[in-house]
């Protein structure tokens, strides 16, 4: 689209900020625009390792490169035990730095934790290669299943290629039994239709991911637009997963101990 008008690529600058570090942490080369790094998606999602596409390479994930931390700013990825990593693997991405806040409003943990350290884990996922830093997901958004790690907006990207399908129409998550719900809000009236795109999509997460998924087809505005105000975000996403979860247990009877007896959603953060 950019294009179209004479828009130069190059003027692009991919960065990694967020609101705890005002303004960002990283930002890519000047004049680089966007640049991206192709990843084996089996290699990542069994071993958490951002591997280089070989021979025997089955399907790709593309990751853009949000740049370098920007300078007397620190950026760590690091395990669950908070250690360090080597490059190329996916790990807790952690900052630090003179703009870094001094810890959540009312939270006292998080100031002391700070206040101690000088370094925040953001509750992101990423990983570095040649300094450079590669944002793949949310920790909270990621589903694990049988060992392997997908991303949601993996599965949500399939279903939106789809015609009859907009952006931000479909939600995935994980239910507490390790089964797969994708829920799209579905213009489509036509039974026959439906169920080509039920049967079409299965198949092919079947296909890319090695795994089911029960396709939940929606009526339109199914899907909240915004989580509540008093939020951040750049949580947004996560949280309204976890709204459709929370409706989904309480409209099928084998998740009803997992629901309100009043009805209403019960969020878990």
């Amino acid at each position: 689209m950019f294009r179209q008008v004479n828009f130069d690529n190059k003027t692009f600058m991919p960065c990694y900020g967020l609101a705890e570090n005002a303004l960002a942490v990283s930002f890519s080369d000047e004049a680089s625009g966007v640049v991206v790094n192709e990843v084996d998606r089996d290699i990542l999602e069994y071993q958490g390792k951002a591997v280089a596409p070989g021979a025997e390479t089955r399907a790709v994930s593309t990751f853009v490169n949000c740049g370098k931390a920007l300078p007397e700013h620190g950026i760590e990825i690091r395990n669950e035990a908070g250690m360090p990593v080597a490059e190329r693997v996916v790990g807790h991405i952690c900052i630090s730095g003179p703009s870094l806040m001094s810890g959540y409003f009312g939270d006292q943990a998080s100031q002391d934790e700070i206040a101690a350290t000088g370094w925040l884990d953001t509750g992101d996922l990423g990983y570095l290669l040649d300094g450079y830093l590669y944002v793949t997901g949310r920790i909270k958004d990621l589903i694990i299943i049988r060992g392997r790690n997908i991303w949601p907006q993996d599965i949500e990207y399939i279903a939106e290629q789809e015609p009859e399908i907009h952006s931000g129409d479909a939600i995935a998550f994980v239910t507490a039994q390790e089964k797969i719900i994708l829920q799209i809000q579905c213009r489509i009236s036509d039974e026959e239709r439906r169920g080509q795109l039920i049967h079409a999509l299965a198949a092919r997460i079947q296909s890319e991911f090695g795994v089911t998924a029960a396709i939940d087809l929606l009526p339109p505005h199914s899907i909240p637009e915004r989580p509540p105000a008093s939020l951040p975000v750049r949580k947004r996403k996560n949280v309204i997963r976890r709204l459709m979860l929370q409706a989904f247990m309480c409209r099928n009877p084998w998740h009803e101990s997992n629901c309100r007896g009043d009805g209403r959603y019960r969020v878990y953060r």
